[in-house]
Parts: C-alpha cells; sequence; structure tokens
C-alpha cells in the first residue's frame, strides 16, 4: 500500500517555522556589537573657533533593533558634559546627534524628557557607522594643558531600549589646550581683535605735546611679560638718516611714552611695561599714550620710529 505522507512533513516545517521566536525569513537575530571599539578622539582647542569633531560608533548584527546610549562621563551631567584638565580646570563639550538636528545624546538614565539615544534597526546581516559630533565651543579660557573624559557607549536590544546593556566600551576623550600669547593693538577702549597687530600712528605736522593713543591687548593663558623695543631709544628720526648720528645732527626728535599714566624710559632701546598671569579671554589692556618733546632744532622732513611690543611666556 502506497503512503502519502509528505504532504503532512511540509505542513508541520511550515508550523515549527511560526511557533519559533527570534527567527525571519529563516534567520535568527544576533547582536548588536560594537564592530571595533570607540576607541579615542583628540584635538587641539581653538579659543576663538571652537571645534566640531566626529567620529563614527559601528556596530555589526542581523535581524535586530537596538539603541547605542552614552554616559555622563566625569561630569554626571548630559548637559553640561566637562573635560578636566590641570588643577582640575574645566574644558565644556557636548556629545550630539547629527542625525538628529544636534540633539544631546544620552543613555536610559537621563530625565524621561531629555532622554535619546540612537535607534536603528538591522534587517539581515549589517554593520553600519553611526555618527557623532563631540562639540567644544568657542570661548571658554582654561589654562594651558591636557583635558581628559571617558564616556561609556552602550549597546541595548530594542526600541526603546531596555536593560542591562549587551555591550559597553569606553570613548576616551584628550583635548589639549596649548599655551596661547596673543598682542593685539587696538584704538583706545576698543576690544581684543586677533588680526589686529600693527597700528601707524600718525602725529601730522610735529609740533611740541602733540600725541596719540593706542591700547595693546595681552590675551594669554600662561603667566606672561610684555616690552617694547625702541631702535632709536626713544626718538624719531628723519627718514634716510643714520640713528645713531641723527641727534646730533638735528634730524632726531624726542617722544616720551606712558604706559597706564606711568611714563616709561626708551632711552636704552628697551622698556618691559607690564607683566601678569593667565588673563580672561578679554586679556589684558595697556594704555599707550605717545608725546612729541622738543621740535625747535629739528631739520625739515618726515620722522618716523617702528616700535616692537614682545610678549613672552614665563
Amino acid at each position: 500500500m502506497k503512503r502519502t505522507l509528505p504532504s503532512l512533513a511540509l505542513i508541520a516545517a511550515a508550523s515549527v517555522m511560526a511557533l519559533v521566536p527570534g527567527l525571519l525569513f529563516g534567520q535568527a537575530s544576533r547582536g548588536p556589537s560594537f564592530g571595533s571599539a570607540p576607541g579615542t578622539v583628540t584635538a587641539v582647542y581653538d579659543q576663538y573657533l571652537g571645534n566640531n569633531l566626529f567620529r563614527d560608533i559601528l556596530v555589526s548584527g542581523r535581524n535586530v533593533e537596538f539603541g547605542i546610549g552614552f554616559s555622563a562621563g566625569g561630569s554626571a551631567s548630559f548637559s553640561q558634559r566637562r573635560l578636566v584638565g590641570p588643577g582640575g580646570a574645566i574644558l565644556e563639550y557636548q556629545l550630539l546627534d547629527p542625525e538628529a538636528d544636534d540633539r544631546v545624546l544620552t543613555d536610559l538614565d537621563a530625565p524621561a524628557g531629555q532622554r535619546h539615544l540612537i535607534y536603528h534597526e538591522f534587517r539581515g546581516n549589517q554593520e553600519e557607522p553611526f555618527p557623532l559630533v563631540l562639540r567644544l565651543p568657542q570661548g571658554q579660557f582654561p589654562p594651558a594643558g591636557v583635558y581628559t573624559d571617558a564616556v561609556q557607549v552602550r549597546l541595548y536590544r530594542g526600541i526603546p531600549a531596555t536593560n542591562p546593556p549587551l555591550e559597553e566600551e569606553p570613548l576616551h576623550i584628550v583635548v589639549t589646550v596649548p599655551p596661547l600669547v596673543r598682542l593685539s593693538v587696538v584704538g583706545r577702549g576698543q576690544p581684543f581683535d586677533p588680526l589686529s597687530d600693527v597700528a601707524h600712528l600718525d602725529f601730522g605736522e610735529l609740533q611740541q605735546g602733540r600725541h596719540e593713543e593706542v591700547d595693546l591687548v595681552v590675551v594669554t593663558d600662561i603667566n606672561y611679560r610684555v616690552s617694547v623695543t625702541s631702535p632709536n631709544s626713544g626718538f624719531l628720526v628723519l627718514e634716510g638718516s643714520t640713528p645713531g648720528s641723527a641727534v646730533a645732527r638735528g634730524e632726531a626728535i624726542p617722544y616720551s611714552m606712558r604706559v597706564n599714566g606711568l611714563v616709561r624710559d626708551l632711552s636704552s632701546g628697551y622698556a618691559e611695561i607690564g607683566w601678569g598671569p593667565p588673563t580672561s579671554i578679554a586679556g589684558d589692556r595697556y594704555e599707550l599714550y605717545f608725546e612729541i618733546g622738543d621740535v625747535r632744532d629739528a631739520t625739515s622732513g618726515e620722522y618716523r620710529e617702528n616700535l616692537t611690543v614682545t610678549v613672552t611666556a614665563q
């Protein structure tokens, strides 16, 4: 007698596929897992422009929904992340999701209204990079040195994610704040301008008592000294004349220099005019005042002097 059981076997196989959880088109889910460790992000901080640093988190898996969370790091705050440097100095930063209008990235322990993880779903076997932005806002002015933090990057199963994490790896952040010494020459009372490092003072027709003013603004994150060098030792010299003999020939006109109201002697060709500890980002201001001396015996012509201001790190 002929048996006809193969049709029953086919039905039974179909029933097994329908009842086994975690199968899609005959494939089990897997992961998620890191394709590679998040590693270390390094940067040199730019006080005036800030920094935007980009990093991909590589994740692999199969037929799985997942979330990527980022711990608060050493600051214990998602909204105010901090790198810590010399003497406990702080450099603020943020981790942002560039594919969600730069929303702040958090972990599951963030307040409900502020929670934002990177969510995705894999169909079949996949490995994809998920971008994040590490932003160092401009305008911070911490002391020079190395600043660090470590953020735990966590992979969770599900949308929304559910604890505990399936995998966890540190993302190390290392930012160097370089020694900064900058000088700006600006009009009286004007703010620091990194593009303004030269000033031309025109006294017009020289008369005794004529004066001009200018401000020096020093911005530095280390101790400093500032000095002025005068190649003509405190004289305006007739154009084309030899500085060494110009005074005897009546081809040099004396002038005086005051810094913050105090006379500074340039007769030696050099004067130290200030010093101090690290400044704020607004800088330390030095008000320079120049006044023309006796012109009675001066030869007719144009007189010049080129002063050099030097800021030296200490």
